[in-house]
């Protein structure tokens, strides 16, 4: 959630255009949807409510509607290493030769 946030003032403070201002709004409620009360929270609301002045109702209603329909990406399961599967411990160590 505080990730929708940093995106939606990213997005609403640099927009160039219409189309980032509605990304900015979608983050914006998902942000206030995913957020507990807090410091936070009220972020997200002051930067809907500047949203609200560059974008109109319809742009809102759009915005609001992506922001229900967004799916999160999750990260794989898998680790991350330059080997295929995590070394095995009970292995033995190879010998270093110096």
């Amino acid at each position: 959630p505080t990730a929708y946030l940093s995106l939606a003032t990213l997005l609403a403070d640099t927009a160039a255009d219409q189309e980032m201002l509605l990304e900015a709004a979608k983050f914006a409620y998902l942000a206030i949807e995913n957020l507990p009360s807090g410091r936070n929270m009220t972020s997200a609301e002051a930067c809907l409510s500047r949203l609200t002045e560059r974008l109109t109702t319809e742009e809102l209603e759009l915005a609001a509607e992506s922001a229900k329909a967004w799916q999160p990406l999750y990260q794989e399961t898998r680790l991350m290493s330059d080997t295929p599967t995590p070394p095995n411990p009970t292995e033995e160590k190879p010998k270093l030769l110096h």
